[in-house]
């Protein structure tokens, strides 16, 4: 009887005890298909995702090196600007007194005479040939700039890049763009800017030469005021070469350039090896103070230290629990050290200091 009403009453505990599992069993049938169609869904839109990243990260390096590129063309051409406008200045100059000048030919020592020209005309050609280099430079420069950042080029390197992330490999580097404007700058105008340079350099002191003569063909009259004209361009040019001397090899040299997009060395911190350790790190000390409190209470900031970060922190109240447990005489040692929860100043470990 007992297996009969099991199985023909569909009360009887074994009929209860079955259903479950069919229920389950036929649910489990029914959301296999949908389980799995999910998984492949889930797994083309992590896909997609990677791909948008990748994608993210190639525009990121795209648009600093956009960047980049604007701010060399607007130094270098800030520089040749400058130096073409100062050019132009010290030939005019010269010229004008050249022609303004008045005096008698016939009552003057030709060796003054002969100097003075011969200065005025080097002067003149050497600021000229400055300025005429450095403006054909500077317009070469802006008509160039910007075939570095045209569409082709984002283009080219958008799809480098999405190459890279699908054939990455451990060791690889991140694409760069192949065409650079340093390396234009240096192959084809830092000769000629450099050339530019030191021919404006060099018509400075035959400038000053020009000023002395003209003052003993000016204050003929007068020696002593032409003598104080000259000792004083003496002095200016010797400021001239001891400035020159040390500023010339920051100006018309390359060591701010070395380090360009094409250089393979260890990784920097650009987006794409973001978790890889940059080569250098540059620590910054900050000291924040604390306002001042009431009591004997003190703070490391108001001493001077750095910042401490969460592992120092952590570490600290390890080694500190330890200690306590190891020795129980450490407690009174330590000075009553508490690690306050409320923030007296911004970034800083405030501690009490106990009494003395």
């Amino acid at each position: 009887m007992r297996n009969g009403e099991a199985a023909g009453d569909p009360y009887s505990p074994n009929a209860f005890q079955s259903q479950p599992l069919r229920h389950g069993s036929s649910w489990r049938d029914d959301a296999g298909p949908r389980t799995n169609s999910y998984r492949e869904e889930e797994r083309r839109w992590r896909a997609e995702d990677l791909e948008q990243r990748a994608l993210d990260n190639a525009r990121q390096l795209w648009a600093r090196f956009v960047e980049k590129n604007r701010r060399d063309v607007e130094e270098r051409a800030e520089q040749l600007k400058g130096i073409s406008n100062l050019a132009a200045l010290v030939a005019g100059f010269v010229m004008i007194s050249y022609l303004q000048f008045g005096f008698d030919t016939d009552q003057q020592n030709p060796n003054v005479l002969i100097g003075f020209g011969f200065t005025t005309a080097v002067v003149v050609a050497l600021s000229f040939s400055s300025m005429t280099a450095c403006g054909l430079i500077h317009a070469s420069i802006l008509k160039m700039g910007r075939s570095y950042v045209t569409e082709e080029e984002e283009a080219e390197f958008i799809h480098h890049c999405r190459d890279f992330a699908l054939r990455y490999k451990p060791g690889d580097r991140p694409p760069q763009p192949q065409r650079t404007f340093q390396n234009t700058w240096r192959t084809r105008c830092e000769a000629e800017w450099q050339r530019a340079f030191y021919m404006f350099s060099a018509s400075i002191p035959w400038l000053l030469a020009n000023l002395a003569l003209a003052s003993f063909i000016k204050f003929k009259a007068s020696p002593r005021t032409a003598i104080a004209v000259t000792v004083i361009m003496g002095v200016a040019g010797l400021y001239f070469f001891l400035t020159h001397g040390r500023w010339m090899r920051y100006v018309t040299g390359s060591a701010a350039d070395t380090h360009t997009l094409n250089e393979s060395e260890e990784p920097m911190g650009l987006p794409f090896d973001w978790h890889l350790r940059p080569r250098q790190v540059s620590r910054i000390p900050s000291t924040p103070r604390a306002p001042p409190s009431s009591g004997r209470s003190t703070s490391l900031g108001a001493l001077g230290l750095l910042r401490p970060s969460m592992q120092q922190l952590r570490h600290f109240s390890r080694r500190h629990l330890q200690l306590r447990d190891e020795r129980p005489d450490v407690e009174a040692s330590l000075g009553d050290i508490k690690l306050s929860t409320e923030p007296r100043g911004v970034g800083v470990l405030p501690v009490e200091a106990g009494p003395a």
